[in-house]
């Protein structure tokens, strides 16, 4: 089973520390805060870096950690209330278990404004990302698996004006680069390559998405799911 656990809650927390030291470093031009910001980054990468779902006795293993596992969750199989695979439950938006998502993403947009009115360091571009990249995966959890069209048109809508704004504030060049890549994003999300595979867990007092490479491995987690709650019935 290759089910992997999303990151863990805590490492919300740390993405609003991340966006905090930014505006810091913003406002002040210390470059101690975008140390700090750099290194919760890089170290948040391996601390919450999911690692393959176990089943133990009656119960979910789920795991972060690399190399070693720092953080562990154990799941009774009877704490599960449900579970869901967004790509065969029609208009199921990932933005409804994972609010924190909204938060993250206005943090980051008013970063780069921020840099971008201010005129901080680093200059358009980076502060050009931040809106971008503060966006974009927004509207990965904000369409469901069935609206590739949708998905398409609005990361197209967001790349045009960004690769538009490089264009002239640093130079062509870079505004193309960004059409381009744009483009080639919006045409894995047509074909549904950006698309979350895998499951949403709903527990007791918590909500997991535990992505999966392939529709396959979601079909041999739920198999595996369903024979473990049946041979405990019976």
């Amino acid at each position: 089973m290759t089910l992997r656990p999303s990151w863990h809650r805590r490492a919300w927390w740390i993405g609003t520390a991340i966006g905090v030291f930014m505006v810091l470093y913003i406002l002040t031009g210390r470059r101690e805060f975008m140390l700090a910001s750099a290194t919760l980054f890089w170290s948040s990468l391996a601390i919450f870096m999911g690692r393959p779902v176990r089943i133990e006795e009656r119960e979910l293993v789920l795991e972060w950690g690399w190399p070693l596992v720092i953080l562990r969750k154990h799941i009774p199989l009877d704490a599960i209330v449900e579970v869901l695979d967004p790509s065969s439950v029609g208009m199921v938006r990932l933005l409804k278990y994972f609010k924190e998502m909204i938060i993250l993403s206005i943090l980051w947009v008013f970063i780069g404004i921020l840099g971008i009115v201010t005129d901080a360091p680093y200059g358009p571009y980076m502060w050009a990302m931040w809106i971008y990249w503060g966006i974009l995966p927004l509207l990965m959890y904000l369409f469901p698996y069935s609206a590739r069209k949708e998905l398409t048109m609005s990361i197209l809508l967001l790349t045009i004006p960004v690769a538009a704004y490089l264009y002239r504030t640093v130079e062509p060049s870079i505004g193309l680069y960004i059409l381009m890549a744009g483009m080639v994003m919006a045409g894995m999300a047509y074909d549904g390559v950006l698309q979350q595979k895998g499951v949403i867990l709903i527990t007791e007092d918590d909500v997991y998405m535990l992505f999966a490479g392939s529709s396959g491995d979601v079909e041999k987690f739920l198999k595996q799911l369903a024979g473990v709650f049946n041979a405990s019935a019976s």
